[in-house]
């Protein structure tokens, strides 16, 4: 890391025992042999720094491999750290906290929902390619709320969850008790990073998981639905950013999420994709 200086080793750890005279093998020896060495200066250290070539070499013993291996890995522990090959730059805090505040806010719109099911029809159109048909549905009258950085968190309010039983197929009964369900809000967590080039700033939303307790077949069902934002990501230029209701302009081109899948307790009930059933959602402002 820049400005960090490595603490030195000392070269007495890095002289076998081997070059010290016998009396200095032994525990005891050892203490009287670093008080030896302090009188004389430390001549073995000497001899090591001046020659370069290690206190056991100039007695003719061979040099200990593991104390080669320790020095080496140590080289390169120390040159990985000061290497500057993988530096990334990072929004600040403060960066953050401004771009925040200045997409939050109410955005009032619409959900353009797009589903298909097992009534949709599938064709081979002239060219040999696969068409499939699909519904679309629009409900006016609902918003986003976008909120600051003390929540970073996007609320798709007023979703109309009894919709997605058209999709629901693998179990009937919770089919029809999603058919009665009030609308809910879909929640998710947002966060900024620079894209790959720095010239944009990523903007992008996990949703969250949504809970339901539904009645049916004479017991109260805990239902987990999760949403997914297909890994996309939205970008905003730093100027935009600076600007005040900096979300509207994304708003108003589209902001989209998927249903992935539901389940009843910890039990997947049915998975939803490109394969089988499925449900993209489109928020658009207005």
């Amino acid at each position: 890391a820049p400005g960090w200086s490595p603490p030195l080793l000392s070269r007495s750890v890095l002289c076998p025992v081997r070059c010290l005279p016998p009396r200095m093998q032994s525990r005891s020896g050892l203490i009287a042999a670093q008080a030896e060495k302090r009188r004389r200066g430390g001549a073995c250290e000497r001899r090591a720094h001046g020659a370069g070539a290690g206190c056991a070499l100039q007695s003719g013993a061979a040099f200990p491999y593991w104390r080669y291996v320790l020095r080496k890995s140590a080289r390169l522990s120390i040159a990985s750290c000061s290497s500057d090959d993988h530096w990334e730059k990072r929004l600040t805090n403060e960066q953050k906290e401004t771009y925040a505040q200045n997409i939050s806010g109410e955005y009032p719109g619409q959900y353009i929902i797009i589903y298909k099911n097992k009534d949709c029809k599938e064709w081979i159109n002239e060219e040999g390619r696969r068409v499939t048909e699909a519904h679309s549905e629009t409900f006016n009258g609902v918003q986003v709320d976008v909120s600051n950085n003390k929540m970073l968190h996007v609320f798709f309010q007023d979703f109309p969850v009894s919709l997605i039983t058209k999709v629901v197929d693998a179990d009937e009964e919770l089919s029809h008790a999603l058919a009665e369900a009030s609308p809910q809000a879909i929640t998710a967590r947002y966060g900024f990073d620079y894209d790959t080039d720095y010239s944009h700033i990523k903007w992008a939303f996990i949703p969250n998981v949504m809970l339901l307790q539904l009645n049916y077949s004479g017991a109260e069902h805990h239902i987990r639905v999760e949403f997914d934002n297909n890994s996309q990501y939205y970008t905003f230029t730093e100027d935009e950013l600076k600007q005040p209701r900096a979300f509207r302009p994304l708003a108003e081109n589209g902001i989209v999420l998927q249903l992935k899948s539901i389940y009843d307790g910890p039990t997947l009930i049915q998975q939803f994709g490109s394969e089988g059933n499925y449900m993209h959602i489109i928020f658009k402002a207005e």
